[in-house]
């Protein structure tokens, strides 16, 4: 009776055991289901992406990359330069800042620095103090971009650059609401001052309200520049400088219950376009510290801009002597049309052209918005107002 007693309680023990490893291991596969609901969708999006996208998010363009250390700037200028005369094309891509990145604060202070450096230069067609005098509550906007080159060159028996890649900010900056306060508080003291003359000129203190800025990472240095601003303010800016505006970009002026402003100065013009031509690649070339040919390429190929092309030296140092116009693919608005040389004849040994100018447009439907790039023309797309 007893050892049947025991057998009754060995058997309730079994029982009661198995009962247990039976929930527990249908908690164990509800968890497992449960979790797997969760993370199967992104596991059969991670082996989709694998299988399709990750086949179209790149281009394999075959860079060496930093395969050429660059030891000053003037030599990542020519090396934009000798990717172009071997009809590569040039491509930007976002590039991710390190953890190590410069503040708003230490970027708006580099520019500065070199903005003040090129305040007495002809590199735009007018300049204004608030351009070197930035601080972090100006910059709104930062973007660290990759330069590339795609080697092998377009053209016959060109080989390619393979130019390494060169990284810059385009940093954009906007006068501040203090700035707009503090300068219609300038204009009305000055109004209170002066005669009855100061009511209509200058209307005020500022013409631009936007500065877009291409700045080397490396050497901190400026490819280029563009501002925005409105129509009315920046014409009088040309007018105290003696420069009719916007005719030098060859457009017409229009403003709202006024008439045209000027229809045509054709010859007077030109010999404007051309000297400025000279002063702009003088300038930006002194402040790259590139050497270029006393001789000037002119560019007339695309309206709205006055653009000529430094002669750069090959790698052999050598340069042909030019003083001639650049057809381009459109109609050359440039006296000089008797010797025209085109593009291509400067991808071989004898030199190495770079667009280099000023570029104005209007930027909106109504034309009261003003868009003036100036600096190295390939970073002109870069800068969107």
């Amino acid at each position: 009776m007893t050892d049947r007693k025991k057998r009754s309680r060995k058997e309730k023990k079994w029982i009661s055991l198995d009962n247990m490893m039976g929930k527990a291991l249908c908690i164990l596969l509800v968890v497992i289901l449960t979790v797997g609901a969760f993370l199967a969708p992104k596991m059969i999006n991670n082996l989709y992406d694998a299988g399709t996208l990750m086949q179209i998010t790149y281009m394999d363009l075959d860079l060496s990359t930093y395969a050429v250390a660059y030891t000053s700037f003037p030599e990542k200028i020519e090396a934009i330069a000798r990717a172009k005369a071997a009809g590569e094309r040039l491509s930007v891509l976002s590039a991710e800042e390190t953890d190590e990145k410069l503040s708003d604060e230490e970027l708006a202070e580099i520019t500065n620095g070199e903005m003040e450096e090129l305040k007495n230069s002809v590199v735009m067609l007018f300049w204004e103090e608030w351009w070197s005098g930035l601080s972090e509550e100006n910059l709104v906007s930062r973007e660290k971009n990759t330069l590339y080159a795609q080697p092998g060159g377009t053209q016959d028996s060109a080989s390619g650059s393979e130019m390494a890649p060169v990284q810059f900010w385009t940093l954009t900056f906007e006068l501040t609401e203090d700035q707009k306060a503090i300068q219609t508080e300038e204009y009305r003291t000055k109004l209170e001052e002066s005669d009855v003359s100061m009511a209509t000129w200058p209307p005020f203190a500022f013409a631009s309200e936007k500065l877009i800025v291409c700045l080397d990472a490396d050497f901190y240095k400026i490819y280029a520049i563009g501002i925005e601003g409105a129509v009315e303010k920046i014409w009088m800016q040309y007018e105290m400088y003696g420069w009719e505006f916007p005719n030098i970009f060859g457009m017409t002026f229009f403003s709202k219950g006024k008439e045209r402003y000027v229809e045509e100065i054709p010859d007077r013009i030109t010999e404007l376009q051309m000297n400025l031509t000279d002063m702009f690649l003088v300038d930006w070339s002194a402040y790259w510290g590139v050497h270029q040919k006393d001789d000037v390429v002119y560019g007339a190929e695309t309206r709205g801009e006055i653009i000529g092309y430094m002669i750069l030296p090959n790698e052999e140092g050598e340069a042909d002597d030019a003083n001639t116009s650049y057809g381009g693919d459109g109609e050359n608005k440039y006296a000089d049309t008797s010797s025209v040389i085109e593009y291509a004849d400067w991808s071989g040994g004898d030199g190495m052209l770079l667009a280099v100018g000023c570029a104005g447009q209007w930027n909106d439907e109504d034309n009261e918005l003003w868009v003036q790039r100036a600096g190295c023309r390939e970073f002109f797309e870069m800068m969107q107002f």
